[in-house]
């Protein structure tokens, strides 16, 4: 979500938007690959939304004051630290990759383009390719989500009845909502006004360190879980995630 920043560091290395109200002008962020530079290295472009620009917008939350430096239009930029370990993480082995962050993509200085822009969230949330969601690095969620990340689509209700419902799996069904459990203790879920952006996209992704899963899957653990919570020895907290995400319209 676009916010004034704390963050102090020179001005945005690039021209300004226009802030006309019919305009419908955005920055986006093509994000250089680790092939090229194992710098986070990064060019913006001005586009128009009506152009219909493919692109990926990030939904996280903004985090610490601290900073480390990226290459932004062949400059020096300060970024916080948690977007610049989203970016690091982001980055595609090949090629770029092309997306809309708020921190990089408004200039958070000018108050008249911030206000514009703002005014603008729900259309540019609304018509990316994806939504990616950053969850931060996965800590004590990883085996969940390396297993949410291997389930194919067309297996999903098979695999998770396993998991779950026979004996044998048990003990791997109680790591894996553990693990759940702790992705939905991360800060992110508690900013409403974040979780909004991930809600107005057609195609979500949940980004946590390496592991890359469909808001779809996701969503799907979660309804499972409520009828088979009582199973397992959980806390409340993974019950209120799983109805959230079970009741979106996603």
């Amino acid at each position: 979500m676009a916010m004034t920043s704390n963050v102090s560091h020179q001005g945005i290395p690039h021209h300004p938007l226009s802030t006309l109200n019919d305009s419908d002008e955005i920055r986006l962020l093509y994000l250089a690959p680790r092939s090229l530079n194992e710098r986070i290295t990064c060019v913006t472009l001005h586009v128009t939304l009506s152009s219909k620009p493919r692109y990926e917008a990030l939904s996280y939350e903004w985090g610490s004051n601290e900073t480390k430096t990226i290459t932004l239009n062949g400059d020096d930029y300060d970024i916080r630290t948690n977007l610049f370990d989203a970016l690091r993480r982001l980055r595609w082995e090949m090629e770029e990759r092309i997306l809309w962050v708020d921190a990089i993509c408004i200039n958070q200085h000018d108050v008249r383009e911030r206000n514009h822009q703002v005014s603008r969230m729900a259309s540019i949330y609304s018509q990316a390719r994806h939504v990616v969601v950053w969850l931060r690095e996965p800590l004590d969620c990883g085996i969940s989500l390396g297993f949410l990340e291997s389930i194919a689509e067309n297996e999903l209700e098979e695999t998770i009845n396993h998991v779950f419902r026979t004996e044998r799996s048990s003990k791997w069904g109680l790591q894996v909502l553990k693990g759940i459990q702790a992705l939905s203790r991360k800060q992110y879920w508690t900013r409403l006004w974040v979780v909004q952006e991930a809600l107005l996209a057609s195609n979500t992704k949940i980004q946590c360190g390496p592991y890359c899963v469909p808001w779809g899957i996701l969503k799907y653990v979660c309804q499972y879980l409520q009828s088979f919570i009582s199973t397992y020895d959980t806390k409340e907290t993974i019950y209120k995630t799983a109805t959230a995400i079970s009741e979106s319209r996603m």
